[in-house]
């Protein structure tokens, strides 16, 4: 099965990862990614400015469970230095592997609020459920999805 997902809460995506780990027969993690997150241009390019945002304990996590320490030391010395962290091509199809990123900014996230009548929702839920559209149009698939978020609806 799938799951979907916002990075509202990195948390939520390590859970998701890390069971998948422990054998969790997830197939595809279907990620709604905020515009100024930074992870939707990590899994895309493999680089994560921290300067745009907050420290992100959640990102750390995840970079720890795909890549090790080592990467999460990078990336701290990045951080140090206000540079741009740049993970190496390898690590990098690690950590993205299994997971579909779309960007659902805040409009579109409330676009599926108001259109969505059969359920109420919250943003952080609407962005995982956008990205589920967004996935599926791409894709044509209809596959039975967790969502994960407060109030999600059962798609």
């Amino acid at each position: 099965f799938d799951i979907a997902v916002d990075t509202a809460d990195l948390q939520m995506l390590f859970a998701v990862r890390y069971a998948q780990r422990m054998g969790l027969p997830v197939r595809k993690i279907i990620l709604g990614c905020m515009e100024e997150d930074g992870l939707w241009d990590f899994l895309s390019y493999g680089d994560y400015t921290a300067a745009k945002k907050e420290r992100n304990i959640g990102f750390e996590a995840l970079l720890w469970l795909a890549c090790g320490y080592r990467e999460v030391e990078r990336y701290h010395v990045s951080l140090e230095e206000k540079v741009t962290y740049r993970v190496p091509m390898l690590p990098l199809e690690t950590f993205r592997n299994g997971i579909f990123p779309t960007v659902v900014g805040d409009g579109r996230a409330r676009n599926v609020m108001e259109n969505t009548h059969e359920y109420q929702m919250e943003i952080d839920t609407a962005r995982a459920f956008g990205a589920l559209l967004n996935y599926r149009a791409k894709t044509g698939e209809n596959k039975t999805t967790l969502m994960l978020g407060n109030n999600a609806p059962k798609v």
